[in-house]
């Protein structure tokens, strides 16, 4: 499942699929590991099976998932690179 990650006015990271339902509504200090397990907890697919973009088409990906939300969502996309 493909979901857009992106901040909202409130200062917060939603997480909401193609259809446009919030699936997840974060903290900027969580980390991906931590929004990926309440998408799993609320749709019940596996973690793998959930792929994370922002809005500008770039994959969220932290391989160690130490990185905040808001540091992964204003990082550039180069550094978002495996």
């Amino acid at each position: 499942m493909v979901l857009t990650v992106d901040r909202s006015s409130s200062n917060r990271v939603t997480c909401v699929n193609l259809a446009g339902s919030e699936l997840a509504d974060m903290l900027p200090t969580d980390t991906l590991p931590m929004m990926l397990e309440v998408v799993s907890s609320s749709t019940g697919l596996a973690t793998k099976d959930l792929r994370c973009i922002r809005p500008d088409g770039s994959c969220l990906c932290d391989p160690m998932g130490k990185k905040t939300l808001a540091e992964l969502l204003s990082a550039s996309p180069e550094e978002l690179e495996l």
